[in-house]
C-alpha cells in the first residue's frame, strides 16, 4: 500500500504548523525537524483542528497542564490547534523550543490517546530524534498494508517506559547516543513481536541550527 499524501495539498509550511509568520526565522533553523514532522503527519494521515473547541474538557484540561509543564522546559506551542488521527483517537502536536539565539533548535510532540472507557491519556513526549527516526521509519514502511498510525504511534494503556512504547500493533524503541558532538540513533519496531524495521544511523538532527549529512 502506498504512503497516502492526506496532507500534500494543504499549506504545511509555517501556516501549516499553526506559526505565525514571525517565527519564520526560527524555523529557517529547523527545517530538518518541520519535515520529519510533516513526513510523520502525512503518512498517519492526520488532520489539523485549528483550536481546540469541542474537544473533550479531559483532553483539554491534560493539553493545557502538558504545555505548562513543558513552557517551563522553553518549549512553548505557536497555536491552541492539534493533529488528530486514527479515527480521531490520537492526538498530537509540535511545541517549539524558544532558544534560536543560543543556536539551538528543537521539537517537542506530545501524543494522547483516547482510551476504550473515552478518558484521555498522554502516552509520550517525542523529541527530536525520535521523530527523525520515524520519519525513516515511515519512508521504509511506505508498502506495508498495515496503517502508518497502527506501527509508528503510541497507543494503549501505558505510557512510554524509558526508550520504549507500545502501538496498536506492537512496540517502538528508539535510543540515541551522543559523542564528540554527533549523535548516533537506533530505532526498532516490533509488531506481532517480531522486528519489521530496524536501522542505525548517524542522525542529522544535532539540537543545533546546521544539520549535519548522514555519515
Amino acid at each position: 500500500m502506498k504512503r497516502r499524501t492526506f496532507l500534500q495539498t494543504s499549506t504545511l509550511g509555517l501556516a501549516g504548523l499553526g506559526l505565525p509568520a514571525g517565527a519564520s526565522s526560527l524555523m529557517q533553523q529547523q527545517e530538518g525537524i518541520q519535515a520529519w514532522f510533516r513526513q510523520i503527519t502525512d503518512a498517519v494521515q492526520a488532520r489539523r483542528k485549528p483550536n481546540l473547541s469541542g474537544c473533550p474538557p479531559q483532553l483539554t484540561e491534560l493539553i493545557l497542564e502538558t504545555d505548562t509543564f513543558l513552557a517551563g522546559r522553553g518549549f512553548e506551542r505557536e497555536s491552541n490547534g492539534a493533529f488528530f488521527c486514527a479515527d480521531g483517537n490520537t492526538c498530537f502536536y509540535p511545541l517549539l523550543l524558544r532558544r534560536a539565539t543560543a543556536g539551538l533548535s528543537d521539537f517537542l510532540v506530545p501524543v494522547f490517546n483516547r482510551q476504550p472507557d473515552g478518558t484521555w491519556k498522554r502516552l509520550a513526549v517525542l523529541n527530536g530524534y525520535q521523530l527523525e527516526a520515524l520519519g525513516r521509519a515511515a519512508s521504509a514502511l511506505a508498502e506495508q498494508p498495515i496503517p502508518p498510525h497502527e506501527l509508528l504511534l503510541p497507543a494503549g494503556p501505558s505510557p512510554a517506559d524509558g526508550s520504549t512504547y507500545q502501538t496498536l500493533r506492537g512496540a517502538v524503541t528508539t535510543k540515541t547516543q551522543l559523542q564528540y558532538g554527533s549523535a548516533q540513533t537506533e530505532i526498532t519496531i516490533y509488531s506481532d513481536q517480531q522486528i519489521i524495521f530496524t536501522e542505525n544511523y548517524r542522525s542529522r538532527h544535532t539540537l543545533c541550527s546546521t544539520p549535519i549529512g548522514n555519515a
